[in-house]
Parts: C-alpha cells; structure tokens; sequence
C-alpha cells in the first residue's frame, strides 16, 4: 500500500512538473473532432455488406460537455507561476515593487498602474462547457460501386468558456510614485487603480484612469513645452481576462463547427469482417482567435481546412443461433493534415542568453521610444547610440506581440475503437478513444502593423526604470532612454529599497550618467547625475517567442441504443451515452466581445488581405517551437449525449 502511494505521488509531482510553461493562447479540439461520438449506436445500419441498392442512416445527437480539473487549464496559460489550492482553485499573486517580503512569483503591480505597495491575489477556476447538436449523415452507394459510400457531419455549437478570476485585495496601498517613474510629476495614489481586474480586463489607464500629467505645461515657468502634455498609459487589448458578465459576449459562441466529408469503400467485407479506406476533408466554419482575450471561445478548429484518409475495421468474434445477439469489435481511425492558416495571435517573449522575460512576459510594460527632435529643449545629453528618448507612451506587451502569423499543424489523428455487443433490439458499446495533435509551429507576417513596430528601436522593457530626470537649475523634465531588457513580469533590476530612496537607474541597459538629467527636480538628490542606457536596447521580431502547443488525449465512453427492427424500410433507434476525456500530461461587429480595433494597430482584428504576405525572416529564429519547444495542453472533460435517427433502405 506505501508503495502504491509513493508511485501515485511520484506520477503527480512528474505531472505538475510538466505544466511549467505558459502559454498565451488555450486551444482544445474541434467539437466536430469526436469519432467515439460518430461511431456508436447505428454500426448495425451503415457499413453493410452486399447490398445492390443505395441505403443510409440520418442522426442527431444532442451533447452536453463541461470540463474538470480546472487548475490544468490554469496551468498551461499561467505556468508555474501559479500556486494550487483545492479550495481556492489556482492562485496568483499581484504585489508591488515595495512589498515586504515580495513572493518571488507574485507578477510586479507597478506594471499594472498600482500602488507601490499594493497587494493581492487572484484565483482563476477556468471552465468550457460547449452544448451542440450533431447533425450526421451516412449513404451507402452500393448500386453504383460495392462498397461504395459517402458521410457527412457538422455539429451545431453553443460553447462558453470562463477563465472565472476572483481577486481578494489584501492590502490596497496607499504609496504613489516618485517623479520620473511614470510622469514628470509625482503620481499619487489617487490616480492609479485599485484592482489588478481592472488592468487585465482591460478598463485601467487608456481614457478609463486619470492621466499621468508631465510637469511640462508651457505656461509654467518650470516647464519643458518640448514633451507631450500627457503620459499614456494604454488599456491592456490583447489577452484580457473576461471578468464577469459586463461583456458576456466574450466569453461565448454559437455557429456551426468544422464540417467534416469522407467519400469510403469497403473493399473487404462479409459478413462478419469489413475492411474499409476513406477519404476525409473537412471544411472549417467556425471561428478564428483574434486573441482579445486569453481564454477564447472558439468552435471548430480555429480556421484549418483539412484532408487525410481513414480507416474502417470490424470483426464480429460471436452469433447466436439465429443470429439475434452479436459480439464484436470495431475501429474507426481517421488522420488529417491541417493546410496553414491565418490567425491573430498573442506571445510572450523569448529567455534567451541572461535575460528572461519568458513566460507570461506579454503582461509586462513596454515604453515608447522616438528619436530626439531637433527643436528639443534640454535634449538628453549624452546621446545615445540610437538617438532616441522616452516618447511619453506605456503600453502593455501584448499589444505589440500580437499580430497576423500563418499556423501550421503537420497531422490530427483521432482513433475509436470499441466492443459492441446486441441482443435483438438492444446494443450496447464499450471503448476507448485517442486523439493527438502535433505542435504548432509560425511564420510571423512582414506587413502586420504591430509586427513593424519591434524594429529594436520604437519599444523597450521598462522594467522599474525612471523614465525621467530633471535639469539641475531649473527641473524640468527630461526625457531619458533607460531600458531593462532583463526584467521580468516579477520585477525590475533597480529594486529600489523605499519610496523616499534616492532612485538611480543603476539596473538599466548600458548605463551612463547623464550630463544634463538629474535625480530629482527638487531637494537633496538633484545633484545627483540621473543613468540613461548609452545602448537602449529594444524589442524586435525576434525576441518574440513563437510557442505553440500540442495535444494527446485519452478517453473512455459507453452508449445504451434501442432500435425498433420490426420497421422494415424506416428503422428508428434511439441511444444515450457518455465520455470523459483526460489529458496527458505534458511539457506542460458590434463593440460588445469583439476586438473592432482595439488591438493596438490599425491592420483591424481581422487577418484580411495579410494572408498573402510573405514570411518574415524572423521564421527562423532559435527561440519557441521553430526549435522543437513545444507545450502540450487540452483540458480534461466529461459529455454525455442522446444520439436518435432513422435508417432507411
């Protein structure tokens, strides 16, 4: 008994182990993927032998799926950076730069617009459900070839996927931020937000938080009428968290799924074995990411045409006497290429040499950069080898690492197998199902709008930086160009000890002492020499790390069926039945709940004409699946079904 536990808890620990790395965009199968779903229950009125006239079978089968083990989902889109907890579901922590005793994995508040010292957790319970009706039709076309036969099937779907965060706020804050940090001015409490939802969903800073003013109006006479007026700190677009039913419509989905064809010939069969090939493709009707948010419903593939062959096999291994009750065994396999696709995706960013953003890097804060104009008053000096300064913009990650990419996937397979046993009208089915998917694999586009704008000199990590200093005489503002290539989504490299604390960018790229920007614009620190970066070093296409996932599933199902034989050219049956579903583990419109333009760029939600443009040559890049890294990700799920139709001779 000891034993067994020490192996149960070895096989946990290995398997939570695995789901280490996060991934932006949670796909499961189509829900017109499902062959334990298409084979059961009519295996009697298809597939026949010797028949000289067409025959078929027609059925509808309504199905209800919801998944369970929610922290496995929580897992593959957060990572390790979430702790577990049977009560609480899976939890992560939200704290400021000048928390005491900061948890190592708690993500940096400062990003978000909240107080220094802000404190919170959030928990996520993610769930799909998905309620769909199977529409399935099956012709045999014997009085045109033996065994010659042709089905089709497309599910109608209603899915609704909830990420479900909850954040308990266990210390608000009450410390702003120093001059420089964000703004030309202090910024106060006041004026940053008080729930770490409110950035995730998307309604914090943008026109949605009070502005962060720079201390550059003109008709003051400390003033720098060469900056902006404002500081922007854009809403977060991309990979938001759906929170609540203020926008339900994000969160769910009707249309119709993949529909799929196979044209088959059963080129062995008698009557107790058949031995059949097919063809299958299948056409994709529903909908496509546009990675607004994280937990994206999507039904069907996600926009892939398919084609590949199938396999049809059954043995029938007991008769009865007058042949009323029977006992068998029955497969279905079915293996299809999935052609490149067009789809709007977000990503992290690469860990790569000493610097790790790596996962979850996509929430971090990114600034704006422009060259120094040349009407500049007090330009920083010394000038960097870029030529550049801080542009008065913040704008989260996401929004720049999310563009147009073609996806390719090499091969789906999905294999059913199953023993059915009948007793004149009753049938019942027993089996087991395995469905795998290879790893997506991108060729980011050249003419996607966010994709030009990481040219190494436009956008940069802020990190915990000071993004101004101030002139000595007269402190005004200065804009500075400090980078911090290395941060992380857990902290910036300055850490710096108080709020009061003298705050040099000693942790930025390459710094220098600036000659002419200072510490602070007022008091004991102004003559202090403010660091800039003499390399800013900024983002580009290829820090952007192209991971994709991967699929392997197993699954067990049963199915209860009635026919009513004694019907001669209409045979009527009816069933119900069930599955659950188990991942294995791995290496882990209108303006309501649709993106319009709200993600970042003027190139739309939509892939549209960039569908034709050709691969960037970031497609060959070390970093994400180019090279062979690749997470393997879909939920644990149960459904169950009533499955009822007709045959007819």
């Amino acid at each position: 008994m000891k034993q067994s536990i020490k192996v149960m808890s070895l096989c946990v620990a290995l398997c939570s182990a695995m789901y280490i790395q996060a991934v932006p965009y949670y796909t499961a199968r189509s829900q017109s993927v499902n062959a334990a779903r298409e084979m059961v229950g009519w295996q009697e009125d298809i597939n026949r032998c010797n028949e000289d006239h067409i025959y078929g079978s027609f059925s509808i089968t309504p199905e209800y799926t919801q998944t369970f083990r929610s922290n496995r989902i929580a897992s593959c889109i957060f990572g390790s950076d979430l702790s577990c907890s049977d009560d609480c579901g899976s939890a992560l922590r939200i704290q400021g730069s000048l928390v005491s005793g900061r948890d190592p994995k708690a993500w940096l508040a400062d990003y978000f617009g909240l107080p220094e010292d802000f404190d919170s957790t959030v928990t996520f319970k993610p769930r799909i459900r998905n309620f769909l009706v199977d529409l399935n039709f099956y012709m045999g076309l014997d009085e045109l070839a033996s065994g010659l036969y042709f089905r089709v099937h497309a599910p109608v779907v209603y899915t609704r996927w909830k990420l479900n965060p909850c954040e308990t706020v266990n210390a608000a804050g009450t410390v702003g931020y120093q001059a420089g940090y964000f703004s030309g001015n202090p910024v106060a409490v006041s004026a940053l937000s008080t729930s770490a939802l409110d950035f995730f969903s998307g309604n914090a800073g943008g026109s949605n938080a009070p502005t962060l003013t720079t201390n550059n109006s003109t008709t003051s006479a400390s003033g720098n009428s060469s900056l902006p007026a404002t500081v922007i700190f854009n809403q977060l677009s991309c990979s938001r968290w759906a929170n609540g039913c203020g926008d339900c419509s994000s969160s769910s989905k009707t249309r119709l799924s993949d529909v799929e064809f196979a044209l088959g010939w059963n080129f062995w069969c008698n009557e107790d074995y058949l031995v059949g090939l097919q063809i299958r493709a299948s056409a994709p009707t529903g909908n496509k990411p546009s990675s607004c948010y994280l937990l994206e419903p999507i039904i069907g593939s996600g926009g892939f045409w398919k084609l590949g062959g199938g396999l049809d096999f059954h043995a029938i291994f007991w008769r009865s006497e007058c042949e009323s009750s029977s006992f068998g065994f029955y497969l279905d396999a079915n293996i299809q290429h999935l052609f490149d696709t067009c789809q709007k995706r977000c990503f992290d960013l690469c860990s790569s040499g000493t610097c790790k953003p790596g996962q979850n890097s996509r929430y971090m804060l990114a600034q704006r950069l422009q060259p120094v104009p040349t009407t500049a008053i007090d330009p920083l000096a010394p000038v960097n080898t870029l030529g550049v300064e801080f542009a008065s913009e913040f704008a989260p990650v996401a929004n720049l690492t999310t563009f147009n990419v073609d996806v390719k996937v090499s091969v789906e397979a999905d294999i059913a197998a199953k023993f059915a046993y009948t007793n004149g009208c009753f049938g019942f089915d027993l089996g087991y199902e395995f469905y795998g998917r290879s790893c997506e694999k991108f060729c980011s586009k050249t003419n996607t709008c966010p994709a030009n704008q990481l040219d190494g000199k436009t956008w940069a990590l802020k990190g915990d930086s000071q993004v101004f200093g101030f002139t000595a005489t007269t402190g005004v503002p200065v804009a500075l160009a400090a980078t911090q290539s290395c941060a992380t989504i857990y902290s910036g490299l300055n850490n710096f000890a108080s709020a009061t604390a003298t705050r040099l960018n000693t942790g930025i790229d390459t710094p220098v002492p600036s000659t002419n920007a200072f510490v602070a614009p007022t008091g004991a620190g102004n003559a202090v020499a403010q660091d800039s970066s003499s390399t800013p070093v900024g983002l580009t296409i290829d820090n952007v790390n192209f991971e994709g996932t991967r699929a392997i599933s197993n699954k067990l199902f049963a199915h209860f069926n009635y026919s009513w034989r004694d019907c001669e050219d209409w045979v009527p049956y009816l069933g119900i039945g069930g599955e659950v579903e188990f991942a294995a583990c791995g290496s882990c419109g209108s303006s309501c709940g649709s993106c319009g333009n709200s993600c970042g760029t003027s190139c739309g939600n939509s892939c549209g004409s960039t569908c034709g443009s050709t691969c960037a040559s970031s497609c060959a890049s070390s970093c994400g699946s180019r090279s062979g890294s690749c997470t393997r990700c879909i939920p644990n799920q149960w459904g169950v079904w009533v499955k009822g139709g007709v045959s007819f001779n």
